[in-house]
């Protein structure tokens, strides 16, 4: 009964203390995760739930795991939201250790994020040091990099289609 009235009014906690609008939430389906860039947060061949639409009415925040249409890609990839507009963008140690707002960017499992090859985020850090109104940088969990704004920049909110959350 009680998830029937969060239902209806279209409302549901994210499981720290934040409540979320899910009344824009267009349809929502299941999928399996194919690859390993998210590992430690979702396995390959694990079960998540994508909440499409789900920013038309909530902000895209720091640390959301979202669906993103790649360009070119078939299938949408998910990626980890690292950096939001307004955030500043560099990088140090020899260009390669990622940092925003002057601290080290870490995954959950906290470790840095290290990129032997950063020739589009330094285009961007050096052109953008500032992060554009509804651009955003989005990782893997690997901190050695998968395919994510470290190969591709950073990204324009319209292609970020859903939100994604565990099944369950």
């Amino acid at each position: 009964m009680i998830a029937l009235v969060f239902l209806l009014i279209g409302l549901f906690s994210a499981g720290n203390n934040e409540v979320y609008d899910n009344s824009c939430v267009q349809h929502q389906s299941e999928k399996i995760v194919n690859g390993n860039s998210l590992s430690g947060i979702f396995e390959s061949g694990g079960c998540v739930k994508v909440l499409y639409r789900f920013y038309d009415c909530n902000q895209i925040k720091k640390e959301d795991i979202v669906v993103y249409n790649q360009t070119g890609n078939k299938n949408p990839i998910i990626k980890i939201v690292k950096a939001v507009p307004g955030d500043k963008l560099s990088f140090i140690d020899n260009g390669s250790k990622l940092v925003i707002n002057g601290m080290p960017v870490t995954n959950s499992r906290r470790d840095e994020y290290f990129f032997a090859e950063t020739k589009m985020l330094a285009l961007y850090a050096n052109d953008y040091p500032t992060i554009p109104r509804n651009t955003y940088l989005i990782l893997g969990n690997n901190t050695r990099g998968t395919f994510d704004s470290s190969h591709f920049g950073l990204v324009d909110g319209d292609g970020i289609i859903g939100k994604v959350i565990a099944c369950g």
